[in-house]
């Protein structure tokens, strides 16, 4: 067990001792304050290691019931060492200088694995980098314009109160996946040197075409095939090598499901990754018989909404057949189709396929909203996360956190009690207030005048807060803070994850550490302000068996 002996529960503690010491609250909020003063004094907490193989259900979802697992390539089935996102940089940059006419010295670029993380946004108008919370408001100090973050009165000229109205919304382009912490990164480092050269020539550039060009050279490396040229030359250094990955696949198929592969990436570079990751020969098909279909270049988000068929793809000739297809049979290769396509050539029923990607747009959110599938999302970053939040200061900052949220209530709670205030406010100011009002109606009026110390209690512990989330921030990234929060909110991308996935992990192995019968629980279900306690939490059923 470990006290509580931080610099910012020191900083807590004087707040509170201050306003006491001021002898100017009423001795019943003055008694609140000690009560907590003795709380955080007396606070310990026990030092715990992440699971490293949970899977955490936003939905109640019956593994047992599922009858098909459908599988994405890229940060999904194959993992990529942090040298990828270096690889991406340097080729996209490249093409900036080679193909688009950037100056030369774009080339001396540098990625920085430490700035950028995923779920952010470029605003396309002004090349700002920032993180939006589930309200549409943008961070209020995690918003960068290159590499420098924008000051509060260049908040306030850009964007106002901060809030991103559905309008403006379009602009504000999502980086949801691994891919584009990479492309974040070029984005800044680019805005960086035209400004550096505004200042020094004065010369003028248009942001919005600045953005368009990073993010049409990030596409392009994707698309010509330099990306994937480049990790098959030297694998070992690109993919990360996956015991585990062949015995999950073998366990889903044990179960009795039945399981699938829907790529957008090229046979041949699948091919090469999944031998790779499963420790196989290069050229080995050992792996195709660990599904039951076969599907690249699949064109995802399309995939999903499109009436397409399937092309058989001939893996000696090493292009797609002529001839339709009408069933799809185990051991071969198909490419484009349709979701449509594939659940009328196979029978599969909606409501029991479950599919597993890392990419939001692409492989999920379209999954669920037109085919009702059930979805589960690997995020790479989430095992980092869960061990930032465990670790010992930012547990003691939660807690700070989570002990002010609950004092600020019960000090405005004795704020307004009508009993309270009777006894010391006589008649005649009561009967001021409109004669309409009920009695407990005018003392609770009267009331939100009477302390004037009583804000002043408020705004401290508030500012307080928002210095400990300021703190919680910089422990997750330097420069933006964890990907799953916002000022202490859900950001826009968790909030995504919220709505439309139900199962999300860190690594998709994990599935290997549950009975194929497991019954996942939410561990916080949706619920109201109003709502009973006992409907605020549901079973902690994702727990490792």
């Amino acid at each position: 067990m470990k006290a509580i002996s931080s610099i910012k529960a020191k900083s807590v503690l004087q707040l509170i001792d201050s306003h006491v010491a001021a002898k100017l609250l009423r001795p019943r909020l003055a008694q609140i304050l000690e009560n907590y003063k003795s709380k955080i004094e007396t606070y310990s907490f026990k030092e715990s290691s992440p699971h490293e193989h949970m899977i955490y259900a936003n939905n109640y979802l019956n593994y047992g019931e599922l009858k098909v697992i459908g599988f994405d390539l890229d940060y999904t089935l194959v993992s990529y060492t942090p040298e990828l996102q270096t690889l991406i940089y340097n080729l996209a940059r490249n093409q900036l200088v080679n193909v688009y006419g950037y100056p030369q010295d774009l080339g001396n670029l540098q990625f920085d694995p430490n700035f950028a993380i995923r779920g952010l946004s470029v605003d396309a108008r002004f090349g700002t980098l920032g993180k939006l919370s589930h309200l549409q408001r943008l961070a209020s100090n995690r918003t960068y314009i290159g590499k420098k973050e924008i000051t509060p009165e260049e908040m306030l000229s850009l964007y106002g109160d901060r809030h991103i109205s559905y309008g403006d919304l379009n602009m504000m382009r999502p980086l949801n996946d691994l891919f584009s912490v990479a492309e974040g990164c070029l984005i800044a480092d680019t805005m960086e040197l035209f400004l550096s050269r505004a200042k020094r020539t004065g010369e003028s550039f248009v942001a919005t075409s600045i953005v368009d060009d990073v993010q049409k050279a990030i596409s392009d490396v994707h698309i010509n095939g330099s990306m994937q040229g480049e990790v098959l030359s030297d694998p070992q250094r690109y993919i990360k090598n996956s015991p585990d990955l062949g015995n999950m696949l073998t366990h889903v198929k044990e179960s009795g499901k039945q399981s699938f592969l829907c790529t957008n990436s090229t046979f041949a570079y699948s091919n090469r990754a999944m031998n790779h990751a499963l420790g196989l020969k290069a050229e080995s098909t050992e792996w195709r018989d660990l599904f039951d279909v076969v599907i690249c270049s699949a064109k995802k988000p399309d995939f999903y909404k499109s009436r397409q068929p399937f092309r058989e793809y001939d893996t000696v000739r090493r292009s797609p057949t002529t001839s339709p297809v009408v069933k799809l049979e185990r051991g071969k290769v198909y490419v484009q189709g349709s979701a449509d396509a594939l659940q009328r050539a196979t029978g599969w029923k909606t409501n029991q396929v479950l599919y597993l990607g890392d990419n939001l747009r692409a492989d999920l959110v379209e999954a669920r909203r037109w085919h009702g599938w059930h979805t589960g999302c690997i995020i790479d970053e989430l095992g980092t996360e869960i061990a930032t939040s465990q670790s010992p200061p930012c547990k003691e900052l939660h807690f700070l956190r989570s002990t002010l949220r609950n004092l600020m209530y019960d000090l405005q709670l004795e704020m307004q009690r009508p009993k309270q205030m009777s006894a010391e406010l006589d008649s005649s100011h009561v009967n001021r207030i409109d004669t309409g009002c009920s009695q407990e109606v005018k003392m609770v009026r009267l009331g939100a005048h009477f302390e004037t110390h009583d804000e002043a209690v408020l705004c401290a512990i508030e500012s307080e807060m928002h210095a400990i989330n300021a703190q919680l921030s910089k422990l997750y990234n330097p420069h933006f803070g964890s990907v799953f929060r916002t000022d202490g909110h859900p950001s826009l991308f968790a909030f995504a994850v919220l709505r439309y996935v139900d199962l999300y992990m860190s690594d998709v192995t994990n599935l290997l550490h549950y009975n194929p019968q497991h019954r996942f629980y939410p561990y916080h279900s949706m619920h109201m302000a109003h709502d009973p306690a006992s409907l605020s939490t549901s079973v902690p059923n994702t727990r490792v068996p």
